[in-house]
């Protein structure tokens, strides 16, 4: 049995002035000058606990149960002003955002001979409460998930060499968007796999899985979010969760100082959730949310370790995607294009230092609506450990200057809209980390057939 409190509290501060201009056609309208001051103070705490008991060899009974909160408050004041007549632009913002959730699953296993069923229940209960102000406007928002689960499912060895997992569930949900929009859900997550091990050293595999991801609270919210004059965010409660049928092909190979793994996929989501974009007759860029009547992709992926020198590792992880998007009646939502994208990093440890370094290029990527350039990501840290109890780290972030471009276009490709900016700004971090911890701790078991995900799509904060 296990029990795990947890607490992190984070206050930021930024106070950042901005310069730029504005063009059109080539033609310079104004230079522009801005400000932006926010406050924010924020607190996450949890509490989790973990029961396990074996009644013998063969049965095995354990329980999880979890809860999370958090609470945050954000002001935030945005200004703008310009030449040649820019009217300038003023964003005050004032959040209050609270979330508690409760999640528990109680879990069975019974094992004979060189096969283990696995079955269980899991129960999730979610609340968010946003409640701000807008330029003295009101911008609120509400939303509640209730969610059942049930799983079972069989694995084991059919032959030394052939290892096999199937299983199935059953979602239950029900969720409530500001008394306004209710949904329930109901649906089974059926996953399979079946693997084969050449030698002691390589292995394949193919497995296949039904997943369900969820909208993210701000994915919902429709409160209108103006960054500056010519530019709006805002969520879609009408949004539905999608189910992403997936099948994978896996390749791993294990050296002594060397490791490989390539996997070949493909993947078909009903209703996927993304961008939708497009210009309103006032001439300001709405950026929001929907669904999709179709989306499919198939992809390689290629990730490799190797140990160059006793504690000196080089990793790095690179892929390639062909995305297809299809729909009856949003002409923006039908494009096929390829993506790419790269990840490396190096560790090395000597002693009681330890170091890594990390590199995130991106690359100029189609969207459904022109094309995008995000800045590449890097940063560095260090690490001492005095003893076994109290170690130091300290790290900069944002070593190479962020540099984004994005180009989007007009449902008819009639006019272009062009956004470059760079961001030469580090960020510089210290911390103590003390662990009173003692004995080993108890690994828990994975339970790899009751197929509940938990993911959310991308928050639209992020843009």
């Amino acid at each position: 049995m296990t029990l795990d409190l947890q607490y992190t509290g984070i206050p930021e501060r930024i106070d950042r002035p901005y310069t730029g201009y504005v063009k059109e056609n080539d033609v310079h309208l104004y230079d522009l000058n801005a400000s932006e001051y926010s406050n924010t103070k924020s607190h996450r705490y949890g509490v989790s606990y973990y029961w396990q008991t074996q009644f013998n060899e063969k049965n095995m009974l354990n329980l999880e149960a979890k809860y999370a909160g958090s609470r945050k408050r954000l002001s935030n004041i945005y200004e703008e002003s310009g030449t040649n007549g820019y009217s300038g632009y003023l964003n005050n913002r004032l959040d209050k955002n609270s979330q508690n959730a409760v999640d528990g699953q109680l879990n069975y296993s019974y094992k004979f001979g060189d096969h283990r069923f696995e079955s269980g229940y899991r129960f999730y209960w979610e609340s968010d409460d946003f409640n701000g102000r807008v330029n003295n406007m009101p911008d609120q928002m509400q939303y509640k998930e209730f969610r059942n689960y049930v799983y079972a499912g069989l694995s084991g060895k059919l032959h030394p060499k052939w290892s096999y997992r199937i299983g199935v569930g059953y979602d239950f949900v029900n969720t409530d968007i500001s008394k306004i929009v209710k949904n329930d859900y109901q649906e089974f997550t059926p996953n399979a796999r079946l693997g084969y091990a050449i030698n002691q050293s390589q292995n394949i595999s193919i497995d296949f899985s039904r997943n369900r991801t969820s909208p993210a609270f701000s994915n919902l919210n429709p409160n209108r979010n103006y960054t500056d004059t010519t530019r709006v965010y805002y969520g879609n409660p009408y949004l539905t969760p999608y189910y992403t049928n997936s099948l994978r092909l896996n390749y791993q190979l294990f050296k002594s100082r060397f490791y490989i793994m390539g996997t070949l996929g493909y993947q078909n989501v009903n209703d996927y959730i993304t961008q939708y974009e497009f210009l309103d007759n006032t001439g300001v860029y709405n950026i929001t949310f929907g669904n999709t009547g179709r989306y499919s992709n198939a992809y390689f992926n290629l990730n490799f370790s190797v140990n160059i020198l006793e504690g000196w590792k080089v990793m790095a992880n690179g892929s390639v995607r062909y995305n297809m998007y299809e729909d009856e009646e949003v002409e923006q939502f039908n494009k096929n294009f390829w993506s790419a994208s790269f990840w490396a990093m190096t560790m090395f440890n000597y002693k009681k230092f330890s170091a890594n370094f990390s590199c995130f290029p991106f690359f100029r990527t189609p969207t459904l609506t022109g094309y995008t350039k995000v800045g590449t990501e890097s940063s560095i840290r260090a690490s001492y450990m005095l003893n076994q109890t109290i170690s130091f780290t300290a790290g900069f972030r944002y070593l190479i200057p962020l540099k984004y471009k994005s180009e989007t276009y007009t449902d008819d490709y009639t006019d272009v809209t062009v956004d470059k900016m760079t961001d030469r700004s580090w960020r510089f971090m210290v911390g103590v980390n003390i662990s009173l911890q003692k004995g080993k701790s108890k690994n828990r078991p994975q339970k790899s057939a009751k197929q509940y995900n938990d993911s959310r799509t991308i928050s639209i904060q992020n843009y």
